[in-house]
């Protein structure tokens, strides 16, 4: 889900004939504070927190002006119901670590929310294997990281750790699964080949 804060007005300890411009900085729930809008000029700006899953969250928001002046914490508070699960197809069997390409199963990943399912469409991928992107150094890690609780649909595809440029040794940890993750990861039908188990 995608929530939009708009028209956040001046807080207290912003003294708007001194300034000519602010930044904001807010934060959800427990989360590090984030600038979310840089050198606003009006009196009021809007900024929005997107791929939300459901719960519920607080905003914590203040204000610095361009003299150094700290306004007070404000919090707005929302809640997000239940999101369908979607379904994701990977389309495309193309891996590149730094700039993943639309459709291909890395690019899947940074999209899904929790309850999602992923599958592959062979036809559209044009084969049944799913080589990592090449690294040149062993150990190195360009895992595919899973950060939601999906369940990924094989359909018989290959993932394959691929291997270390001009070495024989084998590539990369295919998947990376940070701990913390609520719910489980469930792979159904996908062979995993040539990885680093760690």
């Amino acid at each position: 889900a995608t929530i939009t804060i708009s028209d956040v007005e001046v807080g207290e300890g912003w003294d708007a004939s001194a300034a000519t411009s602010y930044d904001v900085y807010a934060k959800l729930n427990d989360k590090e504070f984030a600038k979310v809008a840089e050198n606003v000029s009006e009196t009021t700006a809007s900024f929005a927190y997107t791929d939300l899953d459901a719960g519920a969250y607080d905003c914590t928001i203040y204000i610095v002006n361009n003299k150094g002046v700290q306004s007070a914490e404000k919090v707005a508070s929302f809640e997000i119901g239940s999101v369908e699960p979607q379904t994701y197809v990977v389309t495309n069997a193309t891996d590149n670590f730094s700039a993943p390409v639309e459709g291909s199963l890395r690019w899947v990943l940074s999209k899904v929310r929790a309850g999602d399912t992923v599958t592959f469409d062979k036809e559209k991928m044009g084969t049944d294997t799913i080589k990592i992107a090449e690294i040149n150094v062993v150990k190195a890690d360009t895992s595919l990281v899973i950060r939601k609780a999906v369940t990924i649909e094989g359909n018989g595809v290959i993932i394959d750790g691929g291997a270390v440029k001009n070495s024989n040794d084998n590539g990369s940890r295919i998947f990376l699964v940070p701990a913390g993750i609520q719910g489980e990861v469930v792979f159904r039908n996908l062979e995993l080949a040539h990885g680093h188990a760690r």
